[in-house]
């Protein structure tokens, strides 16, 4: 399995629901921008383990569409650990 891998993207690909990477437990890097993301819940269950998980991309998700100004709030209240969101650091 690729359970050690440490970055992913998965960018550009009209994928509709984040799943299946649960097991990838060193995931450093997660870029998934221009998906068909909407369900935080998805986020939350997939990469809340993630202890080395430091940036995350979902912009151009609905995720970040659909509410672009309480978006980063909920990736950071999801994903404590995360030390990026798209091109931004967290403060």
């Amino acid at each position: 399995s690729n359970k050690n891998l440490r970055v992913l993207d998965i960018s550009n690909n009209e994928i509709t629901h984040l799943e299946s990477i649960a097991h990838l437990s060193e995931l450093e890097e997660f870029w998934a921008s221009n998906n068909q993301f909407a369900d935080f819940r998805e986020v939350e269950r997939e990469l809340k383990d993630k202890e080395n998980l430091e940036t995350v991309y979902f912009e151009g998700n609905p995720l970040q569409t659909m509410g672009p100004a309480v978006y980063r709030n909920k990736v950071r209240l999801l994903l404590p650990q995360v030390k990026q969101i798209d091109a931004t650091y967290v403060k």
